[in-house]
């Protein structure tokens, strides 16, 4: 027998057929895991986990440390909102008077308003409850300058300039 009559020999290796249908079946099925975000993809990535032994990472890519614990994550104004209240301050600046529109949580029905000058005295302090409502703040007897409010709800504290 020459050297080169070995490519002439059939492989005789059992299930060879089914082998190659099987690599077949897993390439076609990660391109489609790859390629589609629809069902298609789902159902290969379930097929490709649980008949072919592959894992895949459900978390989220966020771009850097944001998912640890020490960075915190997620808009303040929002988890403010959500759970201590919001407000809208109209007309700002005042001329004779401003009026605070506040909106509480469901789960709270108390909070206070606070006002302060440039040096951190307190003006005037408001309390507000129920789900929602005004408090009007006559500016008319107050020195004409910069202050500052103070919404706090829950814990919760939403601030500005007036």
């Amino acid at each position: 027998m020459k050297h080169t009559d070995f490519n002439l020999i059939p492989l005789q290796i059992p299930d060879f057929k089914l082998f190659m249908g099987y690599l077949q079946e897993e390439k076609a099925l990660k391109k489609e895991n790859r390629t589609s975000r629809g069902t298609a993809g789902s159902i290969a990535r379930g097929i490709l986990e649980t008949q072919y032994g592959f894992h895949f990472c459900d978390c989220l890519n966020t771009g850097g440390n944001e998912g640890f614990k020490s960075n915190p994550t997620g808009n303040p104004d929002a988890f403010a909102e959500m759970f201590g209240g919001s407000i809208v301050v109209n007309p700002n600046p005042a001329k004779n008077w401003t009026a605070f529109e506040y909106t509480l949580s469901g789960s709270k029905t108390d909070g206070i308003i606070k006002i302060t000058d440039v040096t951190g005295n307190i003006v005037q302090t408001f309390t507000v409850t129920g789900e929602q409502g005004t408090k009007i703040w006559d500016t008319r007897k107050i020195k004409p300058g910069i202050y500052f409010y103070e919404f706090v709800v829950n814990g919760y504290s939403n601030t500005g300039k007036l």
